[in-house]
Formats: C-alpha cells, structure tokens, sequence
C-alpha cells in the first residue's frame, strides 16, 4: 500500500473499490455510516455527497481501497473539518470491514469535559486514534472520541463522543442509549445527548 500524500487525509479500507465508491454515492448507503442519527442528517448528505463534490479520491490498492481527502489544516493543530473527514472515513471502514454495511443506531454525546475522564469511560480494543481523536471498539459499537484540545491535555475542553452500533433491537438500543446518556450527564458540563430519547423503529 503506497501511503498518503502530505496534506491528505486517508484511510485504507479492505473492501473493494466498486462498494466503496456506492457508499459514498448513494444516500442510503451514506446514511449507514456518515456522521450520527439527528433531524438534519438526510439534508447534510445531500448537500455534501449529492449536489456538491467533496473531493474524496479514491485509489484502488493490494486488498481494498485508500481514500484521501484534501487537508484544510496543518495537521499540527485542531481543524473541525479535518477531524470530522477523520472520524468519517473511520465509520465507513469499520461499517465495511466488520458490519457490511448493515443498518445502524447512534448516540452522540457533546459537551465540556475533562478528557482522561472521557477516555477512562471509553476503553476498548483500539481502532484508530490521532493527537485529537481516538476509536475504540465496545463489542459491536464503535465509539469515536473527538477533543477540541490533545487528547494528553488536562484541562477540560470541548469533547463528542459517537457511537454507532449495529444490531440492536428496540429495548436494546434503548438500553445503551440510557447507559451511555447517563454516563455522559453525570461527567460533562453543558452535556447534550442526540438524540435526546431512544427511536422507538429502526
């Protein structure tokens, strides 16, 4: 695999080109792993994968595919769009490679806190991590931490949690929808929860 020109952001995906290029064309295949569930979800998909290229290139490669993406920051500082084209590829790999795609649940956690306490909270087997971010894999969800500051920093900061699972019923999902709700309200200052109650259907 030949790595990444400087000023990209990429991720290597072992899954063919042709059904990596479908999920990054076809909103209903998107909507299976960009981003999280919340009301303004569908109309993102449309505005960024349909009437707007976002320039991801795709490179057909031994085993799978590198995508890439053009950096908008440095690399040596917090960029929102950097890290969310991160965090993104990140769901579509692990919706590839280990669920096939299959229909998904999320939560998303967002508010002020510390982040050792975050990522004591989130220990799992590793999936990916940068100064900023960190995936880890709890059973069948994967959950994607996001810090405003280095993840090694002390001081509180603004932090997101995502986790996406697979495979859930109902009472479920509902479940981890309350257990990770709770943990998140008791630990983040101005903590808000997406959704704020459990769909009742997939």
């Amino acid at each position: 695999m030949s790595g990444p020109e400087s000023g990209q952001i990429a991720t290597f995906v072992r899954a063919p080109i042709e059904i990596v290029r479908r999920s990054l064309t076809e909103p209903a295949l998107i909507r299976r792993w960009f981003g999280w569930d919340a009301p303004g979800l569908d109309p993102e998909i449309e505005q960024i994968f349909v009437e707007r290229d976002p320039g991801i290139v795709l490179a057909k490669e031994a085993g799978g595919t590198l995508l890439s993406v053009g950096r908008l920051g440095d690399g040596t500082s917090w960029n929102a769009v950097d890290e969310g084209w991160r965090m993104f590829f990140e769901q579509l790999r692990y919706a590839l490679e280990r669920q096939s795609l299959a229909p998904r649940r999320t939560v998303h956690l967002d508010g002020t806190a510390s982040p050792a306490l975050v990522l004591a909270g989130t220990e799992g087997e590793p999936w990916h991590e940068d100064r900023y971010q960190r995936g880890v894999l709890d059973g069948d969800d994967l959950v994607i931490v996001n810090a405003r500051d280095v993840l090694a920093g002390g001081a509180p900061t603004h932090m997101t949690v995502t986790i996406t699972t697979y495979g859930l019923d109902a009472a479920a999902f509902a479940a981890e929808h309350e257990r990770w709700a709770s943990w998140w309200m008791s630990l983040a200052q101005d903590a808000v929860v997406v959704p704020k109650e459990p769909p009742t259907a997939p």
